[in-house]
């Protein structure tokens, strides 16, 4: 897996939120608190935020639009400083979110026992 430096500690309480007059333009979000940062696997904190922040039925049906526009934005942000050749394919994330997914569910658990907590 491809890494990088990483917030460490994603989640709704580490984000702000600035709203646009404009309806065209999309609310902005701002992470705080890096206090966690670490080198790690560059989809970690997406999918912590994910098992976090979601109830299952909802990460079922937007997961796959969410790793969708994580791809799109990382490959804007990196833009013309990687070579094109070492920009990770969708697939690429969407592989690398999988092998991550008990890890993101189990440190979601340790952080926030709540999220066990069904109907």
């Amino acid at each position: 897996m491809k890494r990088c430096v990483t917030p460490g500690d994603s989640w709704p309480n580490n984000m702000l939120v600035k709203g646009s007059s404009d309806d065209d333009q999309p609310p902005r979000v701002f992470l705080v608190d890096f206090q966690l940062c670490r080198y790690g696997p560059r989809t970690i904190d997406l999918a912590e935020l994910v098992y976090l922040s979601t109830r299952r039925e909802t990460r079922e049906t937007h997961e796959r639009d969410v790793l969708e526009v994580y791809h799109r934005e990382l490959t804007r942000c990196l833009g013309s400083a990687a070579p094109a050749d070492s920009k990770p394919s969708v697939e690429d994330v969407r592989g690398e979110y999988e092998e991550l997914r008990l890890t993101a569910m189990y440190l979601a658990l340790v952080h926030l026992p709540v999220i066990c907590i069904d109907k």
